[in-house]
């Protein structure tokens, strides 16, 4: 069956609405950490935009704030070298050791071995 042919005359049988909705321990908790000039990281595998929507309504990040997404992912290693650490970002702005400094973060602190939960 081609794209045309499942997509002619589309008959409407449902629809789903989801809402993220924060506890009430939320936003005063994050403005603690704030308070106390502790640095909040956010580690998600949800939907970016659904990740900034949720930050910026918790104050996590201003609301006019540029959000930079970056993604590591542990390279195995091969024939072409060792294993190493892959890092992608969205932002022509930022600088290599902006994302190096970002990156040195989730290792040190996120991904240690006694954070399971964070």
């Amino acid at each position: 069956m081609t794209r045309d042919e499942v997509e002619a005359n589309p008959e409407l049988i449902g629809l789903l609405v989801m809402r993220n909705q924060l506890k009430k321990e939320t936003i005063p908790a994050i403005r603690i950490l704030h308070e106390a000039h502790i640095r909040t990281v956010m580690v998600t595998g949800d939907n970016l935009q659904t990740a900034v929507t949720v930050a910026k309504d918790c104050d996590m990040i201003d609301r006019v704030q540029r959000v930079i997404q970056v993604e590591a992912t542990i390279v195995p290693a091969s024939i072409h070298g060792a294993q190493h650490l892959q890092v992608l970002y969205n932002d022509p702005l930022a600088t290599p050791e902006f994302i190096a400094g970002t990156v040195r973060c989730l290792i040190n602190k996120c991904m240690a071995p006694n954070s399971a939960e964070i």
